[in-house]
């Protein structure tokens, strides 16, 4: 057995995106690894034959962006084009033999393809409008937009998603089809990835007119008839926040998840609803209080796939409850399956006549699972030769409040009677959950000797509207539970050191983790990451900022200044003492870098010590699919950080 260690995640197979062939013969599904000579991840396709639940390897070539069946039951592979960043090689492979036709080289970079039934496909692609799109190379930039950067997706002033119609059966400028204007968005930069949906005559997706050049904060709701070319507005821009949609097969119908905020504001979990295609009628079908299509917080996964679709006459789709995510089915008279996986985490799934196909974490890596077996066992071997310290559930509860559930992962190799120094690690969000599923990174702590503890306090997801919602109470509420939580830590498990605690957290927890520190001396040190340290500051900075503090803080910087500026860890960093390292990316434009600068300075130029570290061409997600060396470098700061203070 060996010890969980940094470079550990070179070795792992990060599973994504599992899909049914339409004759249910075959089921197709994305591998990535880490390469670290190219610092970067090779990502392959895979098939699972579901006759003798056997796997074989289709592509080799590491390139692969993702895919789609075709009505023969042949795959769509899609490949960056050679030498031009926004183009897109198309081939068509069968799955039994492998062989490839020869590919097709599209003009534009295809991020979705959704079949027809006709033997054409809807391509989701990225546009550049002529005059406006910025060229990242040019030696100076004109922006005349908002947003015009975004978080891993880089200038995106002058930049669409816009659907085209692809005939396979043409060939040049004919077979492909714009549908959508060159100044239509489809969904927008702030909602996540809208998967289209088909269904007979029509097509479904979230879009909006970039109308002076500023996106609205919640995209419409669209529907486009394929014989007439109609464009069907059903909720406008900014009235209603809209998270998923699905049309019924056989139907024009749609089951919709989407909410006014009438209550909770931009905190608020979407509803379901019933929408009539051809008479644009909305009607309310059932109130939901969880999350739909996310999955348990986690540093081991790359890629995801479907979280919702609709078969027969439901709507199937991913729902947060705790620290586990599950799939779950909703009906169209609004009636509610019991929880159809494990408790653990569902990421994407896949289902057809006779068998459910999901991407689990059960304990380990996630793997796949067929009708409840699991069918790919690619990081079992990995995994079965690694010392892995398993979580221990602990809940907790602040004087007249909510009980907060937690986990600790007591270190590897742990003698009841020693002591040993504690990690608390905040999650992002806050509308984020952790779960006893696997976390790389803790595992390396664990293995490094450390007791780790995390917890969902206040504004995390799987708990409701209440308890999610934080507008105004970042600081407050979130604080308390992390406090109490780590006393109840503490009473539990007395091997640990109270006097050797170290505290860390990303994006939110880096806020948290900037918080903490100026308002309590119980930790020895701190690792913050990817923070905030001024509200008002990220309201013109951030790439959502413009539109984050109104919805999320209940303030805004011209009209609540002094409230921003009170619930802003900058105002506390006089009362700094404790060490702290900083880690930020240039290229973050979720969390600037200035946040850290700003937080470093204050308590550097007050003889606090401190470290600033910033990686250079790395966004938000540096932790999570951030370049293999630059993963490597930020983990390991951190613990040796760690070790300076809570080990020497």
């Amino acid at each position: 057995m060996r010890p969980v260690e940094i470079e550990t995640f070179l070795e792992y197979h990060f599973l994504s995106s599992p899909a049914f062939s339409p004759d249910g013969a075959w089921a197709a599904f994305l591998d990535r690894q880490a390469d670290l000579e190219k610092n970067g991840y090779r990502c392959d396709l895979w098939v699972l034959r579901l006759a003798d639940k056997s796997c074989r390897r289709l592509t080799w070539d590491g390139g692969t962006r993702h895919f789609a069946w075709d009505g023969d039951s042949r795959l769509v592979v899609a490949r960056p084009a050679p030498k031009d960043p926004h183009g897109t090689v198309l081939s068509v492979l069968d799955p039994e033999t492998a062989r490839e036709e020869a590919p097709v080289l599209l003009p534009v970079k295809v991020l979705q393809l959704t079949p027809l039934g006709d033997g054409r496909f809807a391509a989701l692609a990225e546009y550049r409008v002529p005059g406006k799109a910025v060229d990242p190379d040019a030696p100076y930039h004109v922006f005349e937009e908002l947003p015009f950067r975004w978080n891993a997706q880089g200038l995106v002033n002058g930049v669409r998603k816009r659907i085209y119609l692809w005939d396979p059966q043409k060939t040049g400028e004919e077979a492909l089809t714009a549908v959508t204007g060159e100044d239509f968005y489809v969904g927008n930069l702030t909602t996540s990835p809208w998967r289209l949906s088909a269904e007979g005559d029509w097509l479904l997706f979230l879009g909006q007119e970039m109308s002076g050049g500023v996106q609205k904060q919640y995209p419409g709701l669209y529907g486009w008839r394929l014989s007439t070319g109609e464009l069907r507005r059903y909720i406008p821009e900014d009235t209603m926040k809209v998270e998923a949609g699905q049309i019924l097969p056989g139907t024009t119908k749609a089951i919709v998840t989407a909410t006014d905020g009438a209550e909770y504001g931009a905190c608020q979990m979407p509803e379901f609803h019933t929408l009539d295609l051809e008479t644009g009628a909305l009607s309310p079908l059932c109130r939901y209080e969880l999350s739909i299509g996310a999955a348990i917080t986690t540093d081991s996964a790359l890629g995801a796939g479907i979280t919702n679709k609709a078969f027969g006459d439901s709507l199937y789709f991913i729902t947060m409850d705790g620290g586990s995510s599950y799939l779950r089915r909703i009906d169209q008279e609004g009636k509610l399956s019991e929880y159809l996986t494990p408790e653990g985490s569902c990421a994407s799934f896949d289902i057809c006549p006779g068998h459910l196909l999901w991407l689990g974490m059960h304990g380990g890596l996630r793997e796949l699972y067929l009708d409840g077996e699991q069918v790919t066992r690619m990081n079992d071997e990995l995994l079965a030769g690694l010392t892995l310290s398993v979580p221990e559930p602990l809940e907790s509860r602040r004087p007249g409040g909510e009980t907060v559930q937690g986990w600790v992962l007591p270190p590897a190799g742990y003698q009841p009677g020693k002591k040993y120094p504690g990690i608390l690690n905040i999650h992002g969000g806050p509308r984020a959950a952790f779960g006893p599923t696997y976390f790389h990174e803790m595992q390396v702590w664990a293995s490094a000797g450390y007791f780790v503890f995390y917890c969902n306090p206040h504004g995390s997801d799987g708990r409701g509207n209440a308890f999610g919602d934080m507008r105004g109470l970042y600081g407050t509420i979130d604080y308390e539970d992390l406090m109490a939580f780590t006393d109840a830590v503490l009473a539990a498990w007395p091997d640990i050191d109270p006097d050797r605690l170290g505290v860390t957290g990303g994006s939110y927890g880096g806020f948290m983790t900037n918080w903490i520190i100026g308002h309590t001396r119980r930790f020895r040190c701190a690792a913050s990451q990817r923070s905030i340290s001024d509200w008002a500051l990220s309201e013109f900075i951030s790439d959502c900022g413009y539109q984050r503090n109104a919805a999320k803080m209940g303030a805004t910087a011209h009209q609540d200044h002094e409230k921003l500026w009170d619930r802003s860890p900058l105002k506390y960093a006089p009362e700094v003492v404790t060490p702290t390292l900083f880690l930020h990316s240039y290229e973050d434009y979720r969390c600037h870098h200035s946040h850290g600068v700003a937080m470093f300075t204050a308590i550097r130029q007050r003889g606090v010590p401190s470290r600033l570290v910033l990686f250079q061409k790395e966004n938000h997600e540096l932790s999570r699919s951030g370049a293999p060396k630059n993963r490597i470098t930020r983990m390991r700061e951190i613990l040796n950080w760690m070790d300076k203070y809570l080990k020497a």
